[in-house]
C-alpha cells in the first residue's frame, strides 16, 4: 500500500513538472496539508421503478494528511493539484463449518471478498488579494476543482449469491479563501477553507444476478446539487523547491 502511494505521489509530481514546460521560471514547491473536513450524506437510490433519498448519514475526518504541488504563473497567481485521496483495500471473510469428529474444516457456507478503490484530486488556481511581494503575509482566492472516483465490488464465495459492484464518479467546485504567511525564504504555513458551491455525482450499481433480464441489472442515479452539506479546511506546511 505505501508503495502504491508512494508511486502516486511521482506521478502527480511528473505531471505537474510536464505541464509547466512553457513557464520554466516558475517558482515551484511542495505543500504538506491536514484535512479536516465534516460531510453529512444525501443521496438517491434506484431499485426498479422507484427512487428515494436517503439522508441521515455524516462523516468527520480530523486527521487526513495530503500532498499538493504548487507552481507559480506570475507574481501572486499560483496553480497547485493536490492528492487527496489514493486507496486501494481487498478484504476476505467466510463460514466454514467444523466437523465435530475430526475437527476438520468443510467448504464454506458463507462469504464475500470485499474490494474497494478510491481515488481523489484537486486542481485548483489562485490569485493574490492585493499582491507585495515584499511583505511576508498575504491573502489569496481560488477556485478548485475536485474530480472522484470509487470503487466497491462484492464477490461471494459460494454459489448461492451473486456479485454485485458499485462504482461513483463525482467532481466538486470550490471556491477557496487562503491566508500565507512566509516562515523564511524557504518555508511558509498556508491555512484555507475550502468551499465546496457545487457538486456534480453518477452512481452504477451493478448486480450480476442471472435471474434478473438484463436491463434490470444496473441501476444509474444522476445527481446535482448546490451548496451541499460539506465542510472543510487544511492547514499546510509548505517548501519552496527552486
Amino acid at each position: 500500500m505505501n508503495r502504491i502511494c508512494f508511486t502516486a505521489a511521482l506521478t502527480l509530481f511528473a505531471l505537474s513538472t510536464a505541464a509547466q514546460e512553457s513557464t520554466p521560471r516558475a517558482k515551484r514547491s511542495l505543500v504538506v496539508y491536514n484535512l479536516t473536513d465534516w460531510e453529512k450524506y444525501s443521496f438517491s437510490e434506484g431499485t426498479g421503478d422507484s427512487i428515494f433519498l436517503r439522508t441521515g448519514e455524516s462523516s468527520l475526518r480530523i486527521f487526513h494528511p495530503t500532498i499538493a504541488y504548487r507552481w507559480e504563473e506570475h507574481k501572486g497567481r499560483y496553480h497547485e493539484v493536490e492528492l487527496i485521496n489514493f486507496h486501494l483495500s481487498t478484504k476476505e471473510h467466510s463460514v466454514q463449518p467444523v466437523v465435530p469428529t475430526t475437527g476438520a474444516a468443510e467448504s464454506a457456507v458463507e462469504g464475500e471478498q470485499i474490494t474497494r478503490l478510491a481515488f481523489s484530486a484537486r486542481y485548483e488556481y489562485q490569485t493574490s488579494i492585493r499582491y507585495n511581494e515584499d511583505r511576508p503575509w498575504g491573502f489569496s482566492i481560488g477556485m478548485g476543482i475536485n474530480p472522484y472516483y470509487f470503487l466497491h465490488t462484492v464477490r461471494p464465495l459460494v454459489t448461492t449469491n451473486f456479485p454485485e459492484r458499485v462504482h461513483v464518479f463525482g467532481t466538486r467546485l470550490y471556491a477557496v479563501p487562503r491566508f500565507t504567511w512566509h516562515i523564511s525564504e524557504r518555508i511558509f504555513l498556508d491555512v484555507n477553507l475550502p468551499f465546496c458551491v457545487g457538486e456534480f455525482r453518477l452512481r452504477y450499481h451493478y448486480d450480476e444476478n442471472p435471474v434478473l433480464a438484463i436491463n434490470e441489472r444496473g441501476r444509474r442515479t444522476v445527481e446535482f446539487s448546490t451548496l451541499p452539506a460539506l465542510f472543510s479546511g487544511r492547514i499546510g506546511l509548505g517548501f519552496k523547491l527552486f
